[in-house]
C-alpha cells in the first residue's frame, strides 16, 4: 500500500516543519483527501480492499496535488495537526460502519430516475437518454438485451427499441398500478403500487444488480457464477436463484425481506446497522426504522405475496398500516373521523380481495351500519353516524 498515514503525519521533518509554523505539503494534502473522500463514500462494510482503496485514493491525490507549505498561526498550527489526525480516526470509523454508495452508479441513476418519474398517473419507463415512455395499465414487460417487448392487458404485443446511450432504465409503477417485468437474465419481477425498480439493460461482469424502493416478488434466474443483488434502503440482498419478496417503502417504519425458496444474504444498507443474515426457507427478515433492530420470524411466506394476486391477507394488521396499504392499492386517499377511544389501535385479520372497488372494500371494514363513508373523487371519509 505503500506510505502509511501515521508515517506521512508523524515525519521528522513534518515535526520540525510544525515546530517552525509550517505542516508539510503531504499533510497538508492528506487532510484535504481525508476529507473529500469521507464525503464521496457510501455504505459498505469495510474489507482489506476497501482499506486499500481508500488509502490509495487519498495517497494519490496527495501525489498528484502536492501544495506549497504554508505558513501558520501558533494556535491553528496545532489545531491542523489535530484536525489531520482526527480526520484521520473519523474516516477510519465511518468506512468501518458504512459502504460506498456514490461511488454505486446503480444507486445514484436510481435516485435520478425518481425525480424525473415522480408524480406520473401511469406506469412510466425512464431510459437513460432522457426519454420517459408513459405506458397503459396492466401492461408486462420482457426486457432483452437491447428491445423491450410491452404485452397488453388483452394479449398484444409490442416490441420497442430502447438503444440509448446509457446503461440502465427504471420503472416507476404509481399508486393504483403494478406490474410484471422479465429482466434481460430471465429473472421475473412483479411490481407493487408505488413502486422504483432500476436495473441494467444487460447483466455484465460478475453480479446482476438491480435497485428496489416499494415493494416486489423475485423470482430469480440461477446462476451460481453470476449472484444476484437487490439494493434498497436500508438493505442489500445477495441471491444465487431463488424466490423472495422484498418491501422496502420510504414512508413505512418498516422494510422487510421473506424467502420463499432457495437462500438469500442480508446485510445492512444506508444508516442500517445490523448484523449481516442469512435467510432460509419461510424466514422473514423485518428492520425497524424507528429502533434500528432487525427482527427475525417464521411466518408463511405465501402470505406475504398474495398481492401479486390481488389479495391482501391481513394478520392483526393495525389500522393505520392498512389504511395505507390501501391507499397504495387504489391509489385513493382514506381520512376517518372517529372520536371512540382506541379506534386506531384496531387490528384487523382476514382476506381483503383486491380486484373489488374500494367503496366495498372499505364497508367490510366499517360496519355500514354504524360508519358513513364518503367519496369525493380519489378521497374517500370514513365518520362515525
Amino acid at each position: 500500500m505503500g506510505d502509511n498515514a501515521e508515517d506521512i503525519l508523524s515525519d521528522e521533518q513534518g515535526k520540525e516543519r510544525m515546530n517552525t509554523g509550517q505542516t508539510s505539503p503531504k499533510q497538508n494534502q492528506l487532510a484535504a483527501n481525508i476529507v473529500r473522500a469521507m464525503k464521496e463514500v457510501n455504505t459498505k462494510n469495510l474489507n482489506k480492499e476497501d482499506k486499500e482503496y481508500l488509502w490509495n485514493r487519498i495517497r494519490k491525490g496527495t501525489m498528484m496535488n502536492g501544495g506549497s507549505t504554508r505558513t501558520i498561526s501558533q494556535a491553528w498550527r496545532y489545531g491542523a495537526a489535530a484536525a489531520v489526525v482526527l480526520c484521520c480516526s473519523v474516516a477510519l470509523w465511518w468506512f468501518a460502519s458504512t459502504r460506498f454508495q456514490d461511488d454505486n452508479e446503480l444507486v445514484r441513476t436510481a435516485r435520478d430516475f425518481q425525480e424525473r418519474l415522480h408524480g406520473l398517473d401511469s406506469l412510466g419507463l425512464a431510459l437513460d437518454n432522457d426519454a420517459v415512455m408513459q405506458l397503459e395499465d396492466e401492461t408486462a414487460f420482457h426486457f432483452k438485451d437491447s428491445s423491450l417487448t410491452v404485452v397488453g392487458r388483452n394479449g398484444t404485443q409490442q416490441d420497442i427499441a430502447i438503444s440509448g446511450e446509457g446503461d440502465y432504465n427504471t420503472l416507476a409503477v404509481p399508486y393504483g398500478k403494478r406490474t410484471e417485468v422479465i429482466l434481460p437474465d430471465g429473472t421475473k419481477v412483479w411490481l407493487n403500487a408505488g413502486s422504483y425498480f432500476t436495473f441494467p439493460k444487460r447483466f455484465m461482469g460478475e453480479k446482476r444488480e438491480v435497485f428496489l424502493q416499494g415493494e416486489a416478488y423475485f423470482e430469480v434466474s440461477h446462476n451460481r457464477e453470476k449472484p444476484f443483488f437487490v439494493y434498497a434502503d436500508d438493505m442489500q440482498i445477495k441471491v444465487l436463484g431463488t424466490s423472495f419478496n422484498v418491501s422496502s417503502y420510504k414512508d413505512d417504519n418498516v422494510s422487510s425481506a421473506v424467502l420463499l425458496d432457495g437462500a438469500i444474504e442480508l446485510t445492512p444498507q444506508g444508516k442500517a446497522k445490523f448484523e449481516k443474515q442469512i435467510l432460509s426457507k419461510g424466514i422473514t427478515a423485518t428492520f425497524n426504522k424507528i429502533n434500528g433492530q432487525l427482527g427475525l420470524e417464521t411466518t408463511d411466506a405465501q402470505d406475504r405475496i398474495t398481492w401479486t394476486h390481488k389479495q391482501l391477507i391481513l394478520k392483526s394488521t393495525p389500522l393505520p398500516e392498512l389504511i395505507k396499504k390501501l391507499e397504495r392499492v387504489y391509489n385513493a386517499e382514506i381520512r376517518y373521523k372517529i372520536e371512540s377511544d382506541g379506534a386506531e389501535d384496531d387490528r384487523f385479520s382476514g382476506i381483503i380481495d383486491l380486484k373489488q372497488a374500494l367503496d366495498s372494500v372499505l364497508q367490510v371494514i366499517y360496519d355500514p351500519s354504524l360508519y358513513r363513508i364518503q367519496q369525493e373523487g380519489r378521497r374517500f371519509v370514513i365518520s362515525e353516524k
